[in-house]
C-alpha cells in the first residue's frame, strides 16, 4: 500500500516539471548568431619575396566570401599609376587574386588593405581590416666589380675584370651550356681575351696577354642584359681603370765587373717591362748624380721605334774614378720610383796587407778588382827567398774581395826563410783594373826573420846537448788539420834533435759553439798563381760551402 503511493507521489512530479517548462519557453537561435567572422590565413607573396610584373597578390580566407563586398573594402596605397587598375579574380569562393592591369609598377612598394565592410557568404564581416606589405619586383643592378671604379696602376698581368649582379642572370642550365651564354660586358678600347660565368650572378672576364700600359679601360653593362625573373638595368653601367705603367726590368752599366765595379767610361741601361710612349716623361724623371748629389751631364738614346723598351744614359765625360753615382728615375712613367747605384773603379793601389806569422806579408789587399796578370814582372823579393808563387784566386781570408787580393806563398817549407836576413818586397806601378786602366800601385814592404830563441836544456830531455826546436807551420793565427783518417798530418819546422809533445783534447758541442768560425768553409780543387817562371794557366775551381 504504501509502496503505490510512492510510485503516484514521483509520477505526479515529473508532470509537474513538464508543465512548468513549457509555461516559460526558450528564444530561438538564429542562422547568423552561429556563423563566425572570417579570417585571412595566408598572404602570398611572403615577406621579403618581390612581386613579379604578371603574377597576383593572393589572399586567402578561412571561409566562402562575397565578392562584391570584397571587392568594395579594397584599396591600395599608394594609388596605381594613371590607366592601371586592380583586377580581381576568384579561383575558388575562398581565394582572391588581385593583378594589376598591364603588370606591377617595378620597383614599387604597395599596401594591400582590405576593410571591416568585407563579408562571408553568412554575411559575417571581418572584425579588423587587414593589411600586407608588398614590393614588386627591382631592377637589376651591379653588386660588385674588379678593378674598382677609377682605379689607377692596375697589374699588367694577371688582371681579371669580375662583375656580380644582384640577382641570376642565367635560368638553370647545364655545365656545357654555360659557354653559349650571354657576354654582359663591352670593353673600349677592344681587349683580347674571353670570359665565363662562375655562377648565375658572377661573371669573369681574362685578358688573352699582358695589358698595354698607362691605358684608360671603360667596361660597359650590355643594354639588352636581362636578369633570369625578367629584371633590367634601370640605368646604364659602366666604369673606368687605368693599366699601370711599365716598371723597371734592370739598370745595367754597360762596362762593369760582376756588378762590382763600373768603369768611368761605361754607359748606364735602363730596360723597361713594355714600350714606352713618353719619351719626355722619362726624360723629366731621369737623374744621373755622384756622392754630392751633382747631375752628371749626359744623353738620352733610345732604342729602335718599334723596340723602345730600353733607353741608354751617356755621359758626355769620363766618369770620376772610385765614386758613387745613383740612377734614378721618379714614379710617373714608373709605377714607383726606382733607383740603383754603381761604384766606378779606382787606380789599383795596394791598399792594406795581412802578416803572417813574423811579419810575413801574406795578402796583398788592392784598392780594386784588378788583372791578375799584369802582376807579373812588377813583383820582386830581395834577396832570393827561394821558391815561391802569388795566389790571385780564392784567397783565404779574402772573402768579400777576392779578386783584389793577392796572396804570396812560398813553396818549400823545409825552404827557411834565413833568420837575420832583411828581405824587402817590391810592386812596380802598372798594375791593371779589370778594365785595363794602369794604376799607380808601387808598393815597399820589408821584413825579417827573428832568430829563433836560445834553447835551454832539459834534464829530462835525451839530447840534452843540442835539444834543437821545433814550431808548427801557420797560416797567420791557424793552424788547420783533420782528424778524419790516419794520413793526418801537423806540418812542423824542425831544427836539431827537439821533442816534441802533442796532445789531443776533446771538444764537446756546447764548447764549440762559443768559438766565432768564419761563415765559410771553403774547399778548392785547383787555384790561379803565378810564380818567378811566368803566369800559371788558370784551371776551373770547385767551390764548396759546407
Amino acid at each position: 500500500m504504501r509502496g503505490s503511493s510512492l510510485q503516484r507521489f514521483l509520477l505526479l512530479m515529473l508532470i509537474g516539471l513538464v508543465v512548468l517548462v513549457q509555461s516559460h519557453p526558450q528564444p530561438a537561435r538564429s542562422q547568423a548568431a552561429e556563423a563566425l567572422p572570417p579570417v585571412i590565413v595566408e598572404a602570398l607573396p611572403i615577406a621579403g619575396e618581390e612581386l613579379m610584373p604578371d603574377d597576383p597578390l593572393t589572399i586567402t580566407f578561412d571561409q566562402p566570401m562575397e565578392p562584391g563586398s570584397v571587392k568594395a573594402a579594397l584599396s591600395i596605397t599608394p594609388t596605381l599609376p594613371e590607366g592601371l587598375r586592380l583586377l580581381n579574380h576568384w579561383p575558388d569562393s575562398r581565394t582572391l587574386q588581385v593583378f594589376a592591369q598591364n603588370g606591377w609598377p617595378r620597383s614599387m612598394a604597395y599596401t594591400l588593405t582590405i576593410g571591416k565592410a568585407a563579408r562571408s557568404q553568412d554575411g559575417v564581416p571581418l572584425e579588423e581590416a587587414y593589411s600586407v606589405a608588398v614590393r614588386t619586383l627591382g631592377p637589376l643592378r651591379v653588386g660588385s666589380v674588379n678593378p674598382q671604379p677609377d682605379a689607377a696602376n692596375v697589374a699588367l698581368s694577371g688582371m681579371q675584370i669580375i662583375v656580380s649582379f644582384n640577382r641570376p642572370i642565367l635560368a638553370l642550365v647545364l655545365v656545357d651550356e654555360l659557354a653559349n651564354a650571354p657576354t654582359p660586358i663591352r670593353i673600349a678600347p677592344v681587349l683580347e681575351g674571353s670570359g665565363h660565368w662562375v655562377n648565375s650572378s658572377l661573371y669573369i672576364w681574362t685578358p688573352a696577354g699582358m695589358l698595354p700600359p698607362s691605358t684608360t679601360y671603360t667596361v660597359s653593362i650590355t643594354d639588352d642584359l636581362t636578369a633570369a625573373d625578367g629584371g633590367t638595368l634601370d640605368a646604364p653601367y659602366s666604369w673606368q681603370f687605368t693599366s699601370a705603367p711599365p716598371s723597371v726590368l734592370a739598370f745595367d752599366a754597360l762596362r762593369s765587373d760582376d756588378e762590382r765595379v763600373t768603369s768611368p767610361g761605361s754607359a748606364f741601361r735602363i730596360r723597361f717591362t713594355d714600350l714606352i710612349t713618353d719619351r719626355e716623361a722619362v726624360r723629366k724623371a731621369f737623374s744621373f748624380k755622384d756622392e754630392a748629389g751633382e747631375s752628371v751631364a749626359g744623353a738620352l738614346i733610345w732604342s729602335k721605334k718599334d723596340q723602345e723598351t730600353e733607353v741608354t744614359f751617356q755621359p758626355y765625360f769620363p766618369l770620376a774614378a772610385g765614386t758613387l753615382y745613383t740612377l734614378t728615375l721618379e714614379a710617373g712613367p714608373v709605377a714607383e720610383k726606382q733607383s740603383a747605384t754603381f761604384r766606378t773603379a779606382s787606380a789599383p793601389t795596394v791598399s792594406r796587407v795581412l802578416y803572417v806569422e813574423k811579419g810575413v806579408p801574406g795578402t796583398f789587399i788592392f784598392s780594386t778588382p784588378i788583372r791578375p796578370e799584369t802582376l807579373f814582372g812588377r813583383f820582386s823579393i830581395t834577396p832570393d827567398p827561394g821558391p815561391y808563387y802569388l795566389e790571385y784566386e780564392n784567397v783565404s781570408g779574402c772573402y768579400q774581395e777576392r779578386s783584389s787580393c793577392v796572396a804570396l806563398h812560398f813553396t818549400d817549407e823545409k825552404a827557411l826563410l834565413k833568420p837575420g836576413v832583411q828581405y824587402t818586397v817590391r810592386l812596380l806601378d802598372g798594375v791593371e783594373d779589370v778594365f785595363g786602366n794602369p794604376g799607380k800601385s808601387a808598393y815597399t814592404t820589408t821584413f825579417t826573420i827573428p832568430n829563433p830563441p836560445t834553447p835551454q836544456p832539459s834534464a829530462d830531455d835525451p839530447n840534452a846537448e843540442n835539444p834543437g826546436y821545433a814550431r808548427p807551420v801557420i797560416n797567420g793565427d791557424l793552424m788547420q788539420t783533420g782528424t778524419y783518417n790516419r794520413q793526418t798530418t801537423i806540418p812542423l819546422v824542425i831544427e836539431g834533435n827537439p821533442t816534441v809533445r802533442l796532445s789531443l783534447y776533446r771538444v764537446n758541442a756546447a764548447t764549440l759553439s762559443t768559438v766565432r768560425l768564419d761563415n765559410y768553409m771553403h774547399s778548392y780543387s785547383s787555384r790561379g798563381y803565378f810564380n818567378q817562371n811566368g803566369l800559371n794557366d788558370r784551371s776551373t775551381s770547385s767551390y764548396n760551402d759546407e
